[in-house]
């Protein structure tokens, strides 16, 4: 069975709120009357509200000081609906600041860059509406994207799964779906899986989650799973999950819990030591400078992130120790080099 995520009670007020104030204020249909508001909010909602709701809620947006609207909601017994006495007034006025102001434009343009993603796409409505209701006629005609540019990648699948992950580790429900491994020959297999959480890693969404009747956690990339489904059995999670202990050693999101960490040490040039002073690759990461050569020091474990980064780096680091990682890097750069001169 497929759970619903559901919406406090206080959000579909919320919501009826400004349904609302934007029937009052529309200068086309003015005087709207408790059945238009009613009618109006249930078509919204896409669920019956009921007249005394309605009723509540005008009383709670002239008199609730929770909410500091402080409407000048009024009736006019001739047109026989509701009209705002001070004709400017609406909810959405928020006064604010001119550092606040540049705070949530920032924050807007930082949101638009994630749209794509379907549990934050519901947003990009309700920030356009704020940014407008805000007014900044000193941002009217400033081309912002000519002046800010974010990181953005080409989207993937299984970012339409966020919410209903979110929902079922939030609540500790069991999860099903199909997933479909990149090892060669694997094939597609339904599982059942207690989920712990999600971790973002270079533009895509994995699940941490731990299989029926298996006791290590397991790593799921959101792009290969399939029919998803929240279950309503709910199971009691381990108390010795701890998301930062469980990645404590890794780089990247390869998080073996049986191999050992080890100590890495390469050497790097001051231009790429001056980097990762201002940008530490690990919490562990403590850098030495000498005269000659700049060593750095990592306590990981090795993973495919690791040695991808490394191999990044390319001429600008040389690998001390481990010995192992050091040949193994040796070994992947020969047969590197081994495919240009075969062509």
């Amino acid at each position: 069975m497929i759970i619903q995520i559901s919406m406090p009670a206080n959000k579909y007020a919320l919501i009826r709120y400004h349904v609302i104030d934007r029937m009052i204020r529309n200068p086309y249909r003015r005087f709207p009357s408790l059945e238009e508001m009613v009618d109006e909010c249930s078509e919204v909602l896409g669920k019956p509200v009921s007249r005394s709701s309605i009723e509540k809620d005008l009383y709670a947006m002239k008199n609730d000081g929770g909410l500091n609207y402080s409407a000048p909601i009024r009736f006019d017994k001739h047109h026989g609906g509701y009209y705002y006495e001070d004709e400017g007034y609406s909810i959405n006025k928020i006064p604010l600041s001119e550092d606040e102001i540049d705070a949530v434009q920032f924050a807007a343009n930082l949101l638009n860059q994630f749209t794509e993603v379907p549990i934050l796409k519901k947003y990009d409505a309700a920030v356009s509406k704020i940014m407008s209701q805000l007014n900044v006629a000193r941002y009217k005609d400033l081309p912002v994207d000519r002046i800010i540019q974010f990181e953005s990648h080409p989207t993937i699948g299984g970012n339409e799964f966020l919410s209903d992950l979110i929902y079922a580790i939030g609540h500790s429900l069991h999860i099903e779906f199909t997933y479909r491994s990149f090892a060669i020959g694997a094939q597609e297999k339904r599982r059942v899986a207690s989920p712990y959480l999600l971790k973002e890693y270079k533009s895509r969404w994995y699940l941490i989650a731990q299989e029926e009747k298996q006791y290590m956690y397991k790593i799921f990339g959101l792009e290969r799973i399939s029919e998803l489904q929240v279950k309503e059995e709910k199971f009691t999670p381990k108390k010795d999950f701890s998301p930062d202990a469980y990645f404590k050693y890794s780089i990247g999101i390869t998080a073996d819990q049986s191999a050992e960490p080890q100590k890495v040490v390469f050497e790097c040039n001051e231009i790429l030591s001056k980097y990762l002073t201002s940008q530490p690759i690990h919490s562990s990461q403590r850098i030495k400078s000498g005269k000659d050569k700049t060593l750095v020091e990592l306590k990981v474990i090795i993973t495919y992130e690791l040695i991808e980064m490394l191999l990044g780096f390319g001429e600008d680091v040389k690998v001390l120790q481990p010995v192992s990682l050091r040949n193994d890097l040796i070994d992947k750069l020969n047969r590197t080099l081994q495919q240009y001169h075969g062509e």
